[in-house]
């Protein structure tokens, strides 16, 4: 496993889109690297793969109170939305 650069604005990489995944198996070494990477941030809770310079459409969370319990999204959609939520940014391809 390993520690994966994450991208930061404005690297065009990050506004590509995502290709599905069609074969689970065949990316695990990169949820497992997504993971490691986002445990060794001081304060992300979120990752996905654009953000490590890939194109699959991988997103890793992880919002419990003792950063144990993540959740693994493969070509995750929206299939519903309610009303517009403002709330704070977190993203750590955002400096600062």
């Amino acid at each position: 496993m390993a520690i994966l650069n994450i991208l930061t604005i404005p690297d065009e990489r990050l506004r590509q889109k995502c290709i599905d995944v069609t074969h689970v198996d065949e990316i695990q070494t990169l949820i497992d690297d997504m993971l490691d990477t986002m445990y060794d941030t001081d304060n992300g809770i979120g990752l996905a793969a654009p953000q490590v310079g890939r194109k699959e459409a991988v997103l890793i969370i992880d919002i419990s109170p003792n950063r144990d319990q993540p959740m693994v999204l493969v070509n995750p959609k929206i299939v519903e939305k309610e009303r517009r939520v403002v709330n704070q940014e977190g993203c750590l391809s955002i400096r600062n």
